[in-house]
């Protein structure tokens, strides 16, 4: 799902209407959609890190650089005073959410993948594990223990991990928009290319979450 400039604008109207059409409660069925985005972000990171030399596999964003780089390019904007809510701490499910985890490290996946082997491990949470819930999509930031949890998603979904951290990327999402190529900010200054194709079909969802809502 990737949209040229011409398509973008169309394309959008078609999949907001395609939901509005279809579900009695379409915001539930576009977190789904989300969740199955960032397995497929998992999986894109795992086979890069399979065919790559150490170190040399795709990158991965930080929290403030998942469609905007507030990080390097738009660092006047306060990020995460604008993201920044209030959310008690909860146990979540790997079998049952969406992560976005971006490991990097080709001997980190070696080692785990051996323990899944083993017929008595069990998939638990350690202290380097750290995840912040990211709305509207409902899905979580890996922060810590990107190997692990992506590991986990695919091999032993059986396990839990707790959250005590929480953003709103809505006021972000209405602020800025996608042209195809770019992000923009309102007065349509272009912003940054996508980091990664995935999560401008995240991006676009987000805006259309807001909207039906």
């Amino acid at each position: 799902m990737w949209f040229s400039r011409e398509q973008e604008y169309t394309d959008y109207i078609n999949i907001k209407d395609f939901y509005l059409s279809n579900f009695e409660n379409p915001q539930k069925e576009i977190q789904l959609l989300c969740r199955k985005i960032c397995d497929e972000i998992i999986l894109k990171f795992v086979l890069s890190i399979l065919s790559t030399r150490e170190h040399q596999s795709i990158w991965g964003p930080r929290l403030d650089q998942l469609f905007i780089d507030f990080y390097t390019i738009e660092r006047k904007y306060d990020f995460f005073n604008s993201v920044k809510i209030e959310q008690e701490n909860h146990m979540v499910s790997l079998n049952d959410n969406g992560f976005l985890a971006f490991p990097w490290k080709k001997r980190s996946l070696i080692d785990i993948f051996n323990n899944f082997e083993k017929l008595d491990f069990h998939w638990q949470q350690d202290v380097n594990h750290s995840i912040t819930l990211v709305k509207p999509f409902n899905i979580y930031f890996v922060n810590g223990g990107n190997h692990s949890i992506a590991c986990g998603k695919f091999f032993d979904k059986s396990g839990v991990l707790e959250c005590d951290s929480a953003i709103d990327y809505s006021n972000i999402l209405k602020k800025y928009h996608f042209n195809g190529e770019y992000y923009l900010n309102d007065e349509r200054k272009k912003i940054n290319k996508p980091f990664h194709k995935e999560l401008t079909v995240l991006f676009l969802l987000g805006k259309i979450l807001i909207e039906i809502n």
